[in-house]
């Protein structure tokens, strides 16, 4: 599934010739979100696991930025969900800025997670000698979250052009209902991520 496939609204496949049919596009996204998910996690799992060894039950300090993170992630669920019901009651205005709202929570969201990125880094060097691996595998969960937010980014700024360009109404709107659905998985990941940060802390 290419990044055209999934903003464009007005082609479920060629423009012409073979179109794939929207039920045809969904399983492939529920799909791809499937393989994803199975990614996440594994590789929360592994951090539970490897947190759970009696070497690396050393309280973990998260930042406190990781809260407002979280805020942000939610809070741009909530506007993309609201995109989509203006789209769906051919509200265009409100489409355009809910997607612009939820962009900028997304790229308040990234760059939040920069100095948390940095925090983790630092404190894994510190206690390396130590042994403690904890604060490089929260580093490596968040970076690996965060690349795919990035991802999710570059695909809402084709769905926010083609929202400007007047190419979404009630009925064709593909790319902004899988972009909301690949968004909401993310906001989950990172709910599910963030929970177990704060329980094995």
């Amino acid at each position: 599934m290419t990044m055209h496939a999934v903003a464009d609204s007005r082609s479920d496949g060629f423009k012409e010739g073979f179109r794939a049919p929207p039920r045809a596009i969904l399983i492939g996204m529920i799909l791809f979100l499937a393989a994803l998910g199975m990614l996440f996690a594994a590789s929360v799992m592994a951090y539970v696991l490897i947190r759970l060894r009696p070497d690396e039950r050393a309280p973990l300090d998260l930042p406190w930025l990781l809260w407002l993170s979280t805020g942000l992630i939610v809070a741009s669920s909530v506007t993309l969900a609201l995109a989509l019901r203006s789209v769906r009651r051919e509200r265009q205005r409100d489409l355009r800025v809910w997607v612009l709202a939820t962009a900028l929570l997304a790229i308040g969201f990234v760059l939040v997670q920069g100095p948390c990125l940095a925090i983790f880094l630092s404190e894994h060097e510190r206690h390396l000698d130590a042994g403690l691996h904890v604060y490089g595998l929260a580093f490596f969960l968040v970076l690996l979250h965060a690349l795919h937010v990035i991802g999710g980014l570059v695909a809402m700024g084709v769905v926010g052009w083609r929202s400007i360009r007047g190419r979404y109404d009630h009925e064709q709107h593909m790319g902004l209902r899988l972009l909301t659905m690949y968004w909401h998985f993310l906001d989950a990941v990172w709910l599910i991520m963030f929970g177990v940060f704060v329980v094995t802390a």
